[in-house]
């Protein structure tokens, strides 16, 4: 089995580690299990099931809790995106992502007032104390979505173009992604804990728009996604921003069948909208206050 990870034969390696995990199940001890997941995770983002590979990697993390010198076992450096130590497998995996950080970063920084958000503030304040929490495990959903809606980003835009008819849908299935994480760090963040997790998304905004810095009511709601879309420009301020990740979110929520001309220029505006709402609520509302 090993032989076909050295090939780079990374499908069929995937297809014989989950039969080889899922058969042995208790028979292995956690850091062989752990070790098991993390390449399986190596091998699924190399097949860009950037899904699967994030969800691989934390359950990898999972295993090391039971491992002497948890934090700085490969899999939670990965699920921290911390490429410092060399001697990691999936290091090259870690500065990929790293660099689309980096993208949506300087793109949040060109806004209008933006907060001097570093990668080490979303590391040391959003996934750290995420993967640290053992009593909560469901919340590392939130890193295992930021990460794989980074990773998956730059695959998109290489697809988009490729046909410029017929089915959205990989597309369209990556921007609700980023859209329902949105809405999700808004709701579970730990400075403004909301205890619905049911709430209109509308509400929402209002009660956070303090924290958020947002003046004005932001309008959820939108009919024409192609009109939204025509309407994009670079370097919204994060007011519209979020208008539109929230309008994104409640448009590709109800349906996958929309009529819009979307392409490489105006699906980077999109993305890079939503990349930057969540950028904001993890600044605004994950970061201790003064």
């Amino acid at each position: 089995m090993w032989t076909l990870f050295e090939a780079r034969q990374y499908s069929d390696f995937v297809n014989c580690m989950i039969a080889r995990l899922a058969s042995q199940r208790t028979n292995l001890d956690p850091g062989q299990r752990g070790t098991d997941l993390y390449f399986l995770a190596i091998a699924a983002f190399a097949c860009h099931d950037y899904q699967s590979a994030t969800y691989f990697f934390d359950a990898a993390a999972t295993e090391d809790f039971n491992v002497p010198d948890t934090e700085n076992q490969p899999a939670h450096l990965f699920m921290r995106l911390d490429p410092s130590n060399p001697k990691q497998a999936a290091r090259e995996i870690v500065l990929i992502i790293v660099q689309e950080l980096d993208r949506a970063r300087d793109n949040y920084k060109r806004r209008p007032n933006p907060d001097q958000l570093s990668v080490d503030v979303v590391r040391d304040y959003f996934l750290r104390p995420l993967m640290m929490m053992r009593d909560k495990p469901e919340r590392r959903t939130l890193a295992t979505t930021f990460i794989s809606f980074l990773a998956e980003w730059n695959y998109r835009l290489q697809m988009i173009e490729l046909s410029t008819a017929g089915s959205k849908e990989p597309f369209f299935t990556h921007l609700s992604r980023g859209c329902l994480l949105f809405e999700s760090l808004l709701k579970e963040n730990p400075n403004e804990p909301v205890t619905s997790k049911t709430s209109d998304l509308e509400a929402l905004l209002r009660r956070l728009g303090k924290y958020l810095g947002i003046k004005g009511a932001i309008s959820t709601s939108c009919s024409d996604f192609d009109a939204l879309v025509r309407s994009l420009t670079d370097k919204q301020p994060m007011h519209s921003a979020i208008e539109c990740t929230a309008q994104t979110r409640n448009m590709l929520s109800h349906s996958v069948v929309w009529p819009t001309d979307l392409n490489g220029r105006t699906y980077d505006l999109l993305v890079n909208n939503i990349a930057s709402s969540c950028l904001h609520a993890i600044s605004k509302l994950y970061v201790p206050l003064p």
